[in-house]
């Protein structure tokens, strides 16, 4: 999958269709983030954490 395709599909997911457990078919289940507010080490962690606490306008 090309980065623009699968930018366009977390889009989706996350604004368009609000299928967050369909985030999962596109992250890598190993996927790490570290930020100044949030740190996530695995896709799991990530998805759950958007379960828990959705984007304003979800």
């Amino acid at each position: 999958m090309e980065p623009l395709e699968l930018a366009e599909r977390y889009v989706d997911k996350i604004f368009g269709s609000k299928d967050l457990d369909g985030l999962e078919a596109i992250l890598d289940p190993g996927v790490r983030y570290s930020g100044p507010m949030f740190a996530f080490a695995s896709a799991a962690d990530y998805i759950s954490s958007l379960k828990e606490s959705p984007p304003d306008g979800f």
